[in-house]
């Protein structure tokens, strides 16, 4: 493959990444809200013709300041497409994860509301995704999984300060949900199949954020601190939080039963794990 196609094919997987970890660091605490669930499915053709217009608006904007593509052009069609990038990476991610948590079953007309609403709040994250990780570059990616890293196997005060910002994320970003019906609905309707998928996104998910977060520090020798290590601990983290919680919440009484328990912690793992990963931004 030429050089400058890989280069330009490394910067787009790059950029992608910085847009996942954008829309979902923005976009989690809509995804758990049930009244946007319960609202999306009121709205008509009309709304719906709304949310786009509003959403290519909005990012068309945000793409002025920012963007989530690092080499995009300065011209006002450069913009538009971006916008149009930004707001389908942001509807499909939106779609994923409500059929995953069970807040849709298929793509209806009562469920484009829902898709479209909480998509208008991805795609702007996504957008912003380039302010948010600015002086990141593109040919820096690390998306590959080396085995470079076993040359050092020195867990150091850096491990530590990593575990304790992933703690603090952790409890920011599911506090947010923890206290609210919906984690206990999402639970009580989530089928074991979704629940491992969820739990694969978990750990897909804090693994791009932290391939990104990476990227922004540099790269490490330590095994503890490469990404596809970080992103397991960054999740039995975000599981050990949401154990705590749902069980200081009341989850763990012995009136519940085990799988219900159990699925609640899993679910809020999600937006823990998002928190787990975004919180190494904070060193």
């Amino acid at each position: 493959m030429d050089g400058s196609v890989r280069l330009s094919l490394k910067k787009e997987i790059h950029d992608l990444e910085k847009g996942v970890a954008g829309a979902l660091i923005f976009g989690i605490p809509l995804l758990y809200t049930m009244e946007v669930w319960f609202d999306g499915k009121s709205y008509g053709p009309g709304s719906h013709l709304l949310f786009l217009v509003t959403m290519v608006g909005a990012n068309m904007l945000m793409t002025y300041v920012a963007g989530f593509h690092s080499h995009i052009g300065r011209g006002i069609f450069s913009h538009f497409f971006e916008s149009v990038s930004s707001c389908g990476m942001g509807i499909l991610l939106s779609a994923i994860v409500l059929w995953i948590i069970g807040s849709i079953h298929s793509i209806r007309e009562q469920d484009l509301g829902i898709i479209l609403l909480e998509g208008l709040i991805m795609s702007i994250g996504i957008s912003f995704a380039n302010l948010k990780f600015k002086g990141i570059h593109g040919d820096q990616n690390i998306i590959h999984a080396g085995f470079s890293f076993l040359q050092s196997f020195r867990p150091g005060k850096n491990l530590f300060q990593e575990i304790s910002s992933s703690i603090f994320g952790a409890l920011v970003f599911s506090l947010n949900v923890a206290p609210t019906e919906e984690v206990t609905l999402i639970a009580s309707r989530i089928s074991h199949e979704k629940l491992i998928l969820l739990m694969a996104l978990e750990f897909l998910v804090a693994y791009l954020i932290l391939s990104v977060v990476s990227n922004h520090h540099g790269k490490s020798r330590d095994i503890f601190q490469h990404p596809l290590v970080h992103a397991l601990h960054v999740v039995a983290v975000a599981l050990l939080v949401s154990s705590v919680l749902i069980f200081t919440l009341g989850f763990g009484t012995p009136d519940i039963q085990s799988k219900l328990f159990l699925h609640s912690i899993v679910v809020l793992a999600f937006p823990a794990a998002v928190g787990a990963s975004a919180g190494r931004l904070i060193l």
